[in-house]
């Protein structure tokens, strides 16, 4: 029986990918929460440190879009996870080809990626 009180945040701005991964942790017996873009994210990371219900997981998506801008904040995202919230394992994903997954695990200590 999987640990109940493991927590993932869901950090992407596709709600089709949101609710996949979400889906998924539900199968697994987890508990999780989406978020949307960097300011979100960050607040549901605050609420729970307050609430004292940490999140175990992050998912990341690379690359959010703005509008119609595709910006690279996924790893703004997890810089400050990284450096607020040690504890917390890190996965990266993207559909992108123009990223090393080496050079994202060993500069940012990224935990692993899809």
């Amino acid at each position: 029986v999987p640990d109940k009180a493991l927590r993932i945040l869901i950090i992407d701005d596709v709600d089709d990918w949101q609710l996949r991964i979400k889906l998924y942790a539900q199968l697994l017996g987890y508990d999780s929460e989406p978020a949307d873009s960097y300011e979100n994210a960050l607040a549901l990371l605050s609420e729970a440190k307050r609430q004292q219900k940490p999140f175990s997981i992050a998912v990341i998506d690379m690359k959010f879009k703005t509008g119609m801008v595709e910006t690279a904040v996924g790893t703004d995202i997890l810089e400050y996870i990284k450096s607020e919230y040690p504890y917390i394992a890190c996965i990266m994903v993207t559909g992108s080809t123009d990223v090393d997954p080496l050079d994202l695990r060993d500069f940012y200590n990224l935990d692993s990626y899809i």
